[in-house]
């Protein structure tokens, strides 16, 4: 065996062992197959492969540049679902998965969804969520992935509110998943739409938007699995918003039979937890195409892996995205007050650019503050313009400001 091989495994072995013996006591015969697997793995990777992880390893931070995330989100053969159910007491179940995780790994894979998360050391009654046992072995599959394939990132979904979920991306020191979905930032987004108040999103960017640059997010719209209504209910309590009326609200308003919606979603049960939610593509979610472009735009600009093109005018944003190094993970964010609570200004700044992201919730046309003058380029018209101090939008409009 190689000494690469041989150093990066000494680099981890103490903790691996460690936390292996943890999960499994008096368990030493399953791990050292566990060390036979992963060097069989190593060894069967790819010279090609094994650039890839040494380029990796030469930049940690190589995934959180828009560049890469969008090299990456057009290579859906690039991403592999690994599936994990049931109690795991079993070491032997453990050593299949990580066999499957490397093989997939091997077979080109560069991003893995670790799919199950929630079923893990799941016993019937008990709560499962951060439990030790789940993070342990979260760990134990990035070990192996540092150690054998360190270019392949793993992604997981968890449900839940933002304290819930968080957890699962590890400590800087020791991380977890690489990226996570963004369940709470998805419902928060739609009810937005629905209430045309963007109060409680700006409350969420402001809680998610400085958040360690080890936390980055894959930004799917979840459209498979459905919608749920997991919002920071206390801050609606302090809107007057009811939670169980407000989740009525919703799914009558996205189901169509609220008077007023254009929405054609369907309802949907998550089955372990037995809430209702809604699924639908974008355009049945929004029912006007104008408000379906302003919410592309809004996931485009936040940070995290977005959702791969499907229009010219999508496209265009993420060449942009891709183009501008203020849209890397680590820019600063912050929400600009508009003092019109139907818009939203959300503001990027990295190494000496600056960006505005401005989004009309509001079926109306809506004039608002940015209390931020200066010159700067719409880069979806290519005009220079000057911003005093009132900015106008269309019904459900939005404006992409580079100053300069």
């Amino acid at each position: 065996m190689t000494s690469e091989f041989q150093i990066r495994k000494d680099r981890f072995y103490s903790e691996f062992q460690f936390i292996y013996s943890e999960l499994y006591r008096d368990r030493k015969d399953v791990f050292d197959e566990l060390l036979k697997i992963m060097a069989a793995a190593y060894k069967d990777r790819s010279a090609s492969l094994k650039r890839k992880d040494r380029a990796a390893l030469c930049n940690m931070n190589w995934y959180r540049s828009a560049k890469e995330q969008d090299r990456m989100l057009r290579q859906k053969e690039a991403r592999e679902k690994l599936v994990l159910s049931g109690d795991f007491e079993n070491p032997v179940l453990l050593n299949h998965a990580v066999k499957a995780l490397l093989a997939a790994a091997n077979a080109g894979a560069e991003l893995v969804e670790i799919d199950g998360i929630g079923r893990l050391f799941c016993i019937q009654g008990t709560e499962w969520q951060n439990k030790t046992k789940v993070h342990i072995m979260l760990r134990i599959l990035r070990i192996c992935v540092e150690i054998v394939c360190p270019c392949v990132l793993l992604y997981g979904a968890v449900k839940g509110a933002t304290e819930q979920y968080l957890p699962y991306f590890g400590t800087p020191e020791k991380p977890e998943l690489h990226l996570l979905s963004d369940p709470t930032m998805l419902a928060t987004i739609w009810q937005t739409a629905a209430t045309h108040d963007t109060r409680l999103l700006q409350n969420y960017l402001n809680q998610t938007g400085h958040l360690p640059e080890n936390q980055i997010f894959y930004r799917t719209r979840n459209e498979e699995e459905g919608i749920f209504w997991d919002l920071d209910y206390n801050y609606l309590e302090m809107l007057r918003m009811n939670e169980e009326s407000h989740r009525k609200f919703l799914q009558s308003y996205f189901t169509g039979s609220f008077k007023e919606s254009p929405a054609k979603a369907h309802r949907v049960k998550n089955k372990e937890t037995g809430e209702w939610g809604v699924r639908g593509t974008i355009e049945e979610l929004s029912g006007d195409p104008r408000l379906s472009a302003m919410v592309n735009a809004l996931f485009i600009q936040l940070s995290g892996i977005p959702v791969p093109a499907e229009s010219k005018e999508k496209a265009k944003l993420l060449k942009f995205r891709k183009e501008n190094h203020v849209f890397d993970c680590g820019a600063d964010l912050w929400t600009p007050g508009t003092d019109n609570e139907k818009t939203l200004g959300l503001g990027r700044y990295k190494e000496g650019q600056k960006f505005y992201g401005l989004y009309n919730f509001s079926a109306e046309e809506q004039v608002f503050s940015l209390h931020d003058p200066g010159h700067y380029l719409n880069l979806l018209s290519g005009k220079e313009v000057d911003i005093v101090n009132l900015v106008r939008l269309q019904p459900y409009g939005f404006a992409w400001l580079l100053e300069g």
